[in-house]
């Protein structure tokens, strides 16, 4: 029996294919097939250095092929090499991997003979599998979302998240920014001019603005943001910059992130970010980043946060940080994942990089971008991790499980190890290895002069959830007073 209580097709696979320029994607296939199937050989073609295959190509040494919808080869692309192979009726199993998930591109992709369709950014072991298995048992089509018609796979939209229609309906309205004033709650205190002071820095002690980022003249888009006077781009894509502003009504520096409304290629991103103001708006807390307002105008959707001049916890973690010093970064970090989940949010995405400085030297948990509902059953994909920073991915989120409270936890035990090391406990550069060793391998050990906290660290790192510690309360009765 399967996960779900779901009876699983008993599948067996040799060797499989995959064309696509990105040698992550191949990783990260390798590491899920063989999750699945361990005697499985993952072949990688390179379509930009080595070109079409040619016409004598054994493809049928592969049991599968999956196949990039969209590589960097000038004028070409997987769906046209599709239907040029798929003439002779030689090709095995093909699996459409796109990043541009598009009905149009689903379409063609099924009238070319793929026979599933998959968002790169859903893939997983358990996605995997179920995409095989359907194909072998020739259920119904998978269209753009690659896991409709999976039964035991959650959807990525629940009820605390904002339906793509209301999303429309909010831009097309063109509204006013929705202002989320900071402790503006009835009955709690406004943020003063002093304490704007003490994590903004004083009139003498402002950044310069010359050393920060670039100038305005270069942003991609059009930004105008109610209240706020930008002043420099501290970085920026097509459609997202991050921009350091004034606030109007106190000259305090402010952080805003923003993303342009017109992304309608992939509202996935857009979706994220409102689910981020959402998030955010519920939290109050010292050790979790300060929201100033947010939301929607013509151009784009926003969301101002305080300006942290210490830069994240890497830096002081390159740096090297006296133990005690550590541990009070690690309460602190302890203590914002505790009020996130006390709201019923858990962050999934939990390191060094989202843990910023003040210039008091306290810090606070920002980037809630994947945050989800405590009460969503709703997996975090792998290929967001490995994409970027797979170190502190719990191993139920590789296998593609929902994450929890306690896949929170489990992040937070590498970032002890690293606080008190200056090291990661799993050490891997490559990708399959690092994976394998967050499900499979042994619990990493601390040095003998860290030996006090090693009880800590199993409870938070134990490869089994039900044998963490369950939550941030019972992790600091544990750590003992402060």
């Amino acid at each position: 029996m399967g996960r779900g209580g779901r009876e699983q097709f008993q599948v067996m696979v040799d060797r499989l294919l995959v064309i696509d320029d990105a040698k992550d994607v191949q990783d990260l296939l390798s590491y899920c097939a063989r999750r699945n199937w361990p005697q499985a050989e993952v072949d990688w073609y390179d379509p930009v250095a080595k070109g079409k295959p040619d016409a004598d190509f054994d493809w049928s040494r592969y049991d599968f092929v999956f196949l990039d919808a969209h590589f960097g080869v000038p004028g070409e692309d997987g769906l046209s090499w599709l239907k040029e192979f798929s003439r002779d009726g030689k090709l095995p199993p093909v699996i459409v991997l796109t990043d541009r998930v598009s009905e149009e591109s689903s379409a063609i992709a099924r009238k070319l003979g793929a026979k599933y369709y998959i968002d790169k950014h859903d893939l997983s072991p358990r996605l995997l599998a179920s995409a095989v298995e359907a194909i072998l048992e020739n259920r119904a089509w998978t269209g753009p979302s690659g896991n409709d018609d999976l039964d035991d796979l959650d959807d990525d939209d629940d009820a605390d998240m904002v339906e793509m229609e209301d999303l429309d309906a909010v831009i097309e309205a063109e509204l006013p920014a929705l202002d989320l004033e900071l402790y503006d709650d009835e009955g709690s205190e406004p943020i003063v001019e002093s304490e704007l002071a003490n994590v903004f820095g004083s009139d003498g002690d402002k950044p310069n603005l010359q050393e920060l980022g670039e100038s305005l003249q270069s942003l991609p888009f059009n930004v105008e943001i109610p209240g706020y006077q930008l002043l420099r781009i501290l970085s920026s894509s097509a459609s997202s910059l991050v921009l350091l502003a004034k606030r109007k009504k106190n000259n305090g520096p402010a952080v805003l992130k923003v993303i342009s409304t017109d992304v309608q290629d992939d509202k996935k991103v857009l979706k994220r970010f409102m689910r981020e103001q959402r998030m955010l708006s519920k939290l109050r807390h010292p050790n979790v980043v300060k929201i100033y307002s947010g939301g929607v105008t013509e151009d784009s959707a926003y969301i101002a946060m305080e300006y942290f001049p210490g830069g994240d916890l890497r830096k002081r973690i390159n740096a090297g940080i006296p133990e005690g010093r550590a541990l009070e970064y690690f309460r602190g970090i302890a203590k914002g994942l505790g009020a996130a989940h006390e709201v019923g949010i858990v962050h999934r995405d939990i390191k060094p990089a989202n843990i910023l400085i003040r210039k008091d030297d306290t810090l606070a948990i920002a980037d809630f971008g994947i945050s989800k509902s405590l009460g969503a059953s709703t997996a975090i994909t792998v290929v967001g991790f490995v994409m970027g920073t797979p170190f502190y991915i719990s191993p139920e989120q590789i296998d593609g499980e929902p994450a929890t409270a306690c896949s929170d936890l489990y992040s937070l035990g590498v970032i002890l190890f690293e606080l008190l090391t200056g090291e990661r406990p799993y050490p891997q550069t490559r990708l399959p290895a690092l994976l394998r060793a967050h499900t499979e391998d042994p619990l990493p050990k601390l040095p003998e002069e860290h030996a006090s906290m090693q009880f800590v660290l199993d409870g938070l790192m134990a490869k089994n959830p039900m044998e963490r510690f369950q939550s941030v309360p019972e992790l600091l009765v544990a750590l003992g007073p402060e």
